[in-house]
This record gives structure tokens, sequence and C-alpha cells, in this order.
């Protein structure tokens, strides 16, 4: 299980650095959901926090994860069975930067 939480600014300001003690409350809030690791994403938009429970790629599959341009950005709580499979499909011409099966959604489009 793994679990992620976050604030969406829609009035146009940025997020400013007092979100930092936010996000990681919130983060804190749901650690029993991903007792492995806590990674932090912040935008001027977007402050997110991901909690995961290491379970496929443990050194690599950390989220977010981002496709090769970064115009996507991923955070998902779930498990691709398939994603060996769906790899070796998807391998051209995309570039894979873990084993990570959430990775796959990335390049699945």
């Amino acid at each position: 299980m793994c679990g992620f939480t976050g604030i969406l600014k829609t009035d146009g300001l940025p997020l400013g650095p007092e979100i930092e003690p936010v996000l990681h409350t919130m983060g804190e809030s749901i650690a029993y959901r991903g007792p492995d690791d806590e990674q932090i994403y912040r935008d001027d938009t977007l402050g997110a926090v991901f909690r995961r429970l290491s379970i496929v790629d443990v050194e690599g599959g950390r989220q977010p994860l981002f496709n090769e341009d970064r115009s996507l950005m991923l955070m998902v709580n779930g498990e691709i069975y398939n994603h060996r499979a769906l790899r070796l499909l998807l391998k051209d011409p995309h570039q894979f930067r873990t084993r990570s099966d959430a990775e796959i959604i990335l390049h699945g489009r």
C-alpha cells in the first residue's frame, strides 16, 4: 500500500516556503500507508507528498516519476502486474529510467 496527498493552488499565486511544514505534517498523517519512503514534490502551484511501501524496484521506484521531457508527472498507488510485458511493448521509442511498474503508466498513452 502507498499513499499520497497534496495541495493544488488555483488562485494564480505561487506556493510559498510556509507550505513545507504543512506538507511534512500531511505526509506524517499517512505514514502508515507507506513506511519505507517519503518524497515531497513542490512547484509554483502543486505541493505533494508520496509515502511508499517499497515492493517493486525498491531502489529506483521513488515517486513522483516523470516522463522523458518532464511534461508528465506521476504519483500512483497500485501495482501493474504485467508491467514487464508492457515494458517490452513500450520500450521503443520510450526511455525508462527505473524498473518500477508505475513508470509504465507514463509511457502507455
